[in-house]
């Protein structure tokens, strides 16, 4: 027959399948099954064995379609080819694609130990990524993926997430291309869902004092409260706080040393340690004793693991209320003890080794001064007036 949409849709059904041939086109035809599958056919001879391969099913691959595949498998033949082998390979090699799955387990292994975000990595990628495309082939995924997961994020009310989960994907799959998995990254050329404002939220003194007394009034847990406390004295990273090692501190010369893998730039930093952050620091031993971190986890008895830094932002987030604050987060404390610590006429520039800030200068290579004196005077000075504050009108 010659076989047209409605000849194909008229073909009856069979206690056994059966198969039908179109005239002019030589070993072009239909299987139908009892169930009423229909698939298209190319029937042939390669070095005196017969072969049928499937190319397509019916209705998903139109009548035109199947015609196409059709005089490609021929082509392929003629040019001495097994058209049917060539099919099997590149199933199999569809088949044992990488997943999105399989992708993600080994990027996270290549990130454990190395990169102080892998914990969060591997958080978002478990609650944005894998519950989505688990099984999908990293070579399937195309731009419309990608911008269909980011406006999900984005519609949910959650534009800057949406950015940090594009980033990462764009790293992830940025290792797939040098691993041979993937050409191209679906990610470039995609704009970000959200606009990002950098932060400039100071707090006044009457809100230091707030959140000095307050904070004993919350529902966080203790080592929490300390955390916070220390990062507005000290005025490091959130990040560092959380990881600092009891080994990493001098109690006798006040010095607390961050490692260079716990540090945002790399660099080994010294803080000295004023008498304010030394009080932090004995509360925080006597919570536990026994455990390696300065602020070991409410679980400690469990597992000896630190905070989180993600457990701070929930925590502050929930109790503004009884801080009495509004739109607060951890690393506006940093940056209000850091402008607090200009406006006491501190140079900038030690404000800057302080805060750990990399310098770029063309000499820093062969600045290895710590300028611990100079750190001291000004983190000292810094705690006189934060106690200042905190007990003024007490």
């Amino acid at each position: 027959m010659i076989f047209t949409d409605a000849k194909i849709r008229s073909l009856e059904l069979k206690k056994n399948r059966y198969e039908v041939w179109e005239d002019g086109r030589s070993g072009f035809g239909m299987r139908v099954s009892p169930v009423g599958t229909k698939s298209w056919l190319y029937m042939f001879w390669f070095e005196g064995e017969k072969f049928r391969m499937t190319l397509g099913r019916y209705p998903k691959m139109t009548l035109s379609k199947a015609h196409i595949a059709y005089e490609k498998a021929k082509e392929v033949k003629e040019s001495g080819i097994n058209p049917s082998k060539l099919q099997r390979s590149k199933n199999k090699e569809e088949r044992d694609a990488a997943t999105i799955q399989s992708i993600c387990d080994d990027y996270l292994s290549t990130v454990d130990g190395v990169r102080k975000t892998a914990p969060e990595m591997r958080r978002v990628i478990n609650k944005e990524i894998l519950p989505i495309w688990r099984k999908r082939k990293v070579k399937s995924i195309s731009k419309a993926d990608i911008t269909s997961l980011l406006n999900g994020i984005k519609n949910r009310g959650a534009p800057i997430q949406a950015n940090r989960v594009q980033a990462l994907l764009h790293r992830m799959f940025n290792w797939a291309i040098s691993e041979g998995h993937i050409e191209y990254n679906p990610c470039s050329g995609i704009e970000k869902r959200g606009v990002e404002v950098q932060r400039d939220r100071v707090l006044s003194d009457d809100e230091i004092k707030k959140f000095w007394h307050n904070i004993d009034k919350c529902s966080m847990a203790e080592e929490i409260k300390l955390a916070l406390k220390f990062q507005l004295i000290t005025v490091q990273r959130k990040g560092e706080i959380v990881l600092a090692k009891k080994e990493e501190i001098d109690l006798e010369n006040k010095v607390w040393t961050i490692p260079a893998s716990n540090s945002k730039n790399g660099l080994a930093h010294r803080v000295p340690l004023s008498n304010l952050a030394m009080d932090i620091i004995e509360g925080a031993i006597t919570l536990h004793p026994n455990s390696i971190w300065l602020l070991a986890s409410p679980a400690f008895v469990m597992k000896d693991e630190p905070i989180r830094a993600r457990s701070i932002d929930h925590a502050i987030r929930k109790n503004l209320n009884v801080l009495e604050l509004i739109n607060v987060k951890p690393h506006d404390l940093r940056r209000t003890g850091a402008s607090n610590i200009a406006s006491l006429g501190i140079p900038r520039f030690t404000l800057s080794r302080v805060l750990n800030h990399k310098d770029s200068g063309p000499t820093a290579v062969y600045d290895r001064h710590s300028y611990d004196t100079e750190k001291k005077v000004a983190l000292d000075t810094w705690a006189e007036k934060l106690n200042s504050i905190v007990n003024s009108d007490v």
